[in-house]
């Protein structure tokens, strides 16, 4: 008796070409997934960069109104010869009549300078009410105290004043301001971040009001 032989099942495996076109279209997959990863990394690092430029600008916006009102007044040392101010390359200690929102109105003994932390420096400012705003005989508030951390992750920051200290010499700029009755015509601040850090500290220069 004779049998029919079986026909073939499917099962007997790719062809050539059927290969060759899984190898072509898998690597369009990958080319597409890795096109879609890279731009995924750029726009996450776009966002990234334009935060931390705007932490940065908004720093520097408060500092030119804190040290832009600043007033030729002593500061409360409890002495007859206290400074206008304490100003060094790393420190910096005023009055301001600048508030920011939220706060009373009036003047602001405002101090700048460096914390060291365990993710390196921080730009630090206290400031404490030295005179409220307000009508004569009025209640006086409770003298409030902040203190906040403008920025941190620095790698180092120098002040240096621009003032006449010798007439004979002019205007110059020094890394301290040590004279008594007058403030210097422009205050500089340079802050450096780690390497690989994304923010930028554009060059800062703020002139107090009351400047010489």
């Amino acid at each position: 008796m004779n049998q029919t032989p079986a026909t073939g099942s499917g099962d007997d495996g790719f062809t050539l070409l059927e290969l060759l076109v899984g190898l072509v279209l898998l690597s369009l997959i990958s080319i597409l997934v890795a096109q879609s990863l890279r731009s995924g990394r750029l726009a996450l690092a776009a966002v990234e960069r334009q935060s931390t430029e705007a932490v940065v600008e908004a720093v520097q916006r408060h500092l030119r109104r804190s040290i832009g009102e600043a007033r030729a007044m002593k500061l409360p040392e409890g002495r007859g010869d206290a400074p206008l101010m304490i100003a060094n390359a790393s420190s910096l200690r005023l009055i301001t009549s600048y508030a920011p929102a939220g706060q009373y109105g009036g003047l602001y003994e405002t101090s700048l300078q460096p914390l060291s932390g365990a993710g390196g420096l921080s730009l630090v400012e206290a400031r404490t009410l030295y005179r409220p705003a307000g009508r004569p005989g009025a209640a006086e508030p409770v003298r409030p105290q902040t203190n906040s951390t403008l920025l941190s992750g620095i790698a180092s920051m120098k002040f240096s004043y621009l003032g006449i200290r010798d007439p004979q010499r002019g205007a110059e700029w020094l890394d301290e301001w040590t004279d008594a009755a007058r403030l210097p015509q422009l205050i500089s601040l340079d802050i450096a971040f780690p390497a690989g850090d994304l923010r930028r500290w554009p060059p800062l220069v703020m002139a107090p009001a009351a400047g010489e």
